[in-house]
């Protein structure tokens, strides 16, 4: 079943090598770098409460490795195919592109649940999921023209999820 994580590398690594404009690499390369730290933060921030977690029933992969395979090898390639083709003039294409994208992602996170290769904990579902993805896109666009304020709302939208589902960012020992 884990071979559904390789199917998704090879389709992003594929579709942007096939469609997304590599010219424009340089002007979305930071864009990438933040998606691939907020990944990594996601897993510092929970290592010891993961809200979801990625399984490997058939081969015993951790949870962390598959993250890190997806959060470098697939992506890099995700966020430069959304970015080559966000529609820049007209609002509406703007919205329903941004919909198209969390629809495949949320889709792809339901085939996944479904196949049993990933699990929610601790009060997370699909719901918040398809939340965050509703999310996602537009912080990326949103990082794309104003960075500071991108990064900004990244920090807030972290504290209060964790706020929300009781992750122990501050852990103090009892004397």
């Amino acid at each position: 079943m884990e071979l559904i994580y390789m199917a998704g590398i090879v389709g992003w690594t594929w579709s942007a090598w096939r469609w997304a404009d590599w010219s424009r690499f340089r002007e979305f390369r930071a864009s990438i770098y933040v998606v691939i730290i907020g990944d990594f933060l996601y897993n510092l921030l929970t290592k010891n409460h993961h809200l979801w977690m990625f399984l490997s029933p058939t081969f015993h992969f951790s949870h962390h490795f598959i993250q890190v395979l997806i959060s470098l090898c697939a992506t890099p390639f995700a966020i430069m195919l959304f970015l080559s083709h966000y529609p820049e003039k007209s609002r509406l294409k703007q919205a329903l592109y941004l919909a198209l994208w969390a629809g495949v992602f949320s889709l792809h996170e339901w085939i996944v649940v479904k196949l049993g290769v990933f699990k929610y904990n601790d009060g997370w579902n699909m719901w918040w999921s398809i939340v965050i993805n509703c999310l996602a896109f537009p912080f990326v666009i949103l990082h794309q023209k104003r960075p500071a304020l991108a990064v900004f709302v990244f920090f807030f939208i972290t504290l209060l999820l964790c706020l929300i589902f009781r992750v122990d960012v501050i852990h103090i020992k009892e004397p």
